[in-house]
């Protein structure tokens, strides 16, 4: 198991258990990024708390199983097809390594410009969150910062997000997610749903520029360029 077994809470006033589960950073992709699962078992019973803990435990690892992550990859990647998403992905300016960052080097008044961007497309995001401002606004202002770094910092964690959901959607479980709307047991409503899943292809391309875009690194040797696919 990639969790804990102790990972039971309580509420100090109410006494009520809780699930918090905190995930390792290489299956966080799987979760939305989340650095942990905070959910409320809804019973001040340790029995039935210890019950609903081991039935959430087998559903972590089911979540995690059922997109086909592993630690090992189980097979190289022809080294053709890795040159071309590479190559695609800097066109379209969704590889990680040509998106923008802060760092040690960065001339101090690129950091400020990056802060008051980013702090005027924060105070939108809110505005859209609110009700405040329809969608088409929005996107509408935030086309101000298109070739800003902020702007595609923004453009780029839009884009991997639209993809993981697409991804959840191509490799949903019909069946399993119909039923699991009726389940009474299951908010489907949840930020931290997630639906039943096929194993992904790790051949898929659409799969590969998912795991690229949250930064895994696969090449698989520094000769990769000179390899003969298979």
């Amino acid at each position: 198991m990639l969790h804990d077994i102790q990972q039971l809470t309580v509420t100090a006033k109410t006494k009520v258990y809780g699930y918090r589960p905190r995930l390792p950073e290489d299956v966080r992709y799987i979760f939305s990024n989340k650095s942990e699962i905070v959910r409320s078992l809804k019973t001040k019973s340790l029995a039935v708390a210890l019950v609903e803990v081991d039935r959430l435990n087998k559903w972590f690892d089911e979540r995690v199983a059922t997109v086909g992550y592993s630690r090992n990859v189980s097979a190289r990647l022809p080294a053709k097809m890795l040159r071309d998403i590479y190559e695609d992905m800097k066109l379209a300016g969704d590889h990680p390594d040509i998106v923008p960052v802060l760092n040690a080097q960065s001339d101090l008044e690129d950091v400020a410009r990056f802060v008051r961007d980013f702090g005027e497309i924060a105070i939108m995001r809110m505005a859209l969150n609110r009700g405040e401002v329809t969608p088409a606004d929005y996107f509408g202002e935030t086309r101000a910062y298109e070739d800003t770094n902020v702007g595609k910092l923004v453009q780029f964690q839009m884009n991997r997000d639209h993809l993981r959901l697409w991804l959840h959607e191509k490799y949903m479980v019909q069946s399993g997610y119909k039923g699991e709307l009726l389940n009474s047991e299951l908010d489907c409503d949840a930020e931290d749903y997630f639906p039943p899943q096929l194993k992904c292809d790790e051949s898929d391309p659409e799969v590969i520029r998912y795991r690229i875009m949250m930064g895994e690194n696969l090449v698989p040797s520094p000769t990769w360029q000179n390899a003969t696919d298979s």
